[in-house]
């Protein structure tokens, strides 16, 4: 029962120091708030304690074989008994954990159609689903009846078990209420869709931090202005190492920013108890959780990816270790929800839907933040740079609200655009308010002022670099779709 937002700097340590290892405990979090919200006080008994302390752990089975994004293509069946429990039968792929010795235990749950269920996603109920059955005691008794039957070959994350299962007449119960499975589903996915934006954070760092050790170490031609009898310079000397490097402390240090303020804008969503501060920020967690998982797991493996280039040949071998963290991190953006699917989301229901009420909603705030930057004279850029690209969002979203009912393509056309664009200037908000803080700290001489000046000349560094690409994403998306429409189905 800790704040949430408290998870968010573990997460990132467990991450950094194995991604695969992170992938057996990251799921709890999200079975917990499941069986939580089924609101089962007999269920959370028996379940949560062991879920909480880490002893067993659980798994999520969506995904089946002809069914992956569209949940309302699954077919795993439940049939109720008469003692109230469900026999569950079907078969499900990519279940992360889905086996192992690890633990004594694991808790599977499942999503599946009850007889009669109406079809499509209005129909999907969750249960829980015991690789080994609990009695009221917190006795363990036989298997039930749930087999992994194949362990994925993956590009990453190989020391993480992707499992697929089969469910035959395994004995389940349900969550909540039937048919309703897909709202308790969407609330473990967005505790999953911040955890896997976390997760993004800690192999970009990582990779950042190795990047730049090696760089202040390997020796590579002359530094820019060095004397031909010099010995050969470091490679961080090179400007454009430097610039691969700064670009990823940049980005490193303001996704974490991110994802801790996401995470206070939860606690302050579920603990406040100021019913307005509860909607507002209720309102920006599910506009901003689409961007925190589609943003960073874009950008970090972009960060990897020149991460790994500082190393140049020695990057694409595994001795050095750097491609496989590359290769950990290319899931980020398929798992949990793809980045188109995010992208999607975002500009569909988020921001369409909702008339731009809560995207109004954060850019009045990033606006305060501009205020105070533009007054104060050290970090007047940030303001300008920020009012700026805030003037261009408002702009390119009022286009898109005017074309979108004359072209059915166009959301799907611009969203990728504008998911980054708004990714962006939530980063600049981000650095906005941390360089406020620093330069607060520098004011009154508190505070480490290496630290605090570092942490400026990064933001200033991010400012000038990212928050440009909003004004080229603008002119991208009031291009339409006619370009990227012009061919054929079979011709593309």
């Amino acid at each position: 029962n800790l704040p949430y937002t408290l998870s968010v700097v573990p997460l990132e340590m467990v991450t950094a120091t194995s991604p695969s290892f992170g992938m057996y405990t990251g799921i709890n979090k999200a079975a917990i708030a499941a069986i939580t919200a089924g609101r089962d006080l007999e269920q959370s008994e028996r379940y949560l304690p062991k879920l909480v302390s880490g002893e067993w752990t659980a798994t999520m089975n969506l995904t089946e074989p002809h069914a992956g994004t569209d949940l309302g293509l699954l077919t795993t069946k439940a049939i109720q008994q008469a003692d109230g429990s469900y026999k569950i039968t079907g078969s499900k792929i990519f279940i992360s954990g889905g086996d192992h010795d690890f633990t004594d235990n694991i808790i599977h749950l499942v999503l599946a159609r009850v007889d009669g269920a109406p079809k499509g996603s209005k129909g999907i109920s969750l249960f829980i689903v015991p690789k080994v059955f609990v009695d009221e005691n917190g006795k363990m008794g036989a298997r039930n009846n749930v087999e992994c039957t194949g362990v994925e070959e993956k590009m990453g994350l190989k020391g993480s078990a992707t499992c697929s299962m089969q469910f035959d007449d395994a004995v389940g119960h349900l969550i909540g209420e039937e048919n309703g499975g897909l709202s308790i589903m969407f609330a473990m996915m967005n505790i999953m869709r911040l955890s896997v934006g976390g997760q993004a954070v800690g192999m970009a760092n990582m990779a950042y931090q190795n990047a730049s050790t090696y760089s202040k170490e390997r020796r590579q031609g002359k530094a820019p202005g060095a004397s031909g009898d010099t010995q050969a310079g470091l490679l961080v000397q090179i400007p454009d190492v430097r610039r691969m490097l700064m670009t990823a402390r940049s980005f490193s240090e303001v996704a974490r920013m991110f994802t801790m303020w996401v995470g206070l804008e939860l606690d302050k969503a579920e603990r406040s108890q100021d019913k307005d501060i509860r909607a507002d920020s209720s309102a920006l967690l599910a506009l901003l959780t689409p961007v925190l998982k589609g943003y960073l797991t874009e950008v970090a493996e972009e960060t990897i990816s020149m991460c790994l280039q500082c190393y140049g040949g020695h990057g694409y071998i595994k001795e050095t270790g750097i491609e496989q963290i590359y290769r950990d991190a290319r899931i980020s953006k398929i798992y949990e929800g793809a980045t188109g699917v995010q992208a999607m989301d975002l500009i569909g229901r988020k921001v369409a839907m909702d008339s731009g009420k809560a995207l109004g909603l954060f850019l009045q705030n990033v606006k305060k933040t501009n205020v105070e930057c533009i007054n104060s004279e050290d970090l007047r850029l940030f303001g300008e740079v920020l009012d700026n690209a805030v003037c261009v969002i408002e702009e390119t979203t009022q286009w898109i609200f005017g074309n979108m009912r004359e072209d059915h393509n166009m959301l799907g056309a611009v969203s990728h655009h504008y998911l980054k664009m708004l990714g962006i200037i939530v980063c600049g908000h981000m650095w906005g308010l941390m360089v406020l803080e620093a330069q607060k700290q520098l004011d009154v001489g508190e505070g480490n002022t290496q630290f605090l000046t570092n942490k400026i000349a990064t933001g200033r560094f991010f400012m000038e670099q990212f928050l440009p690409d909003c004004v080229s994403l603008q002119q991208k998306i009031m291009t339409g779709t006619t370009a990227l429409m012009a061919l054929s189905d079979e011709d593309i």
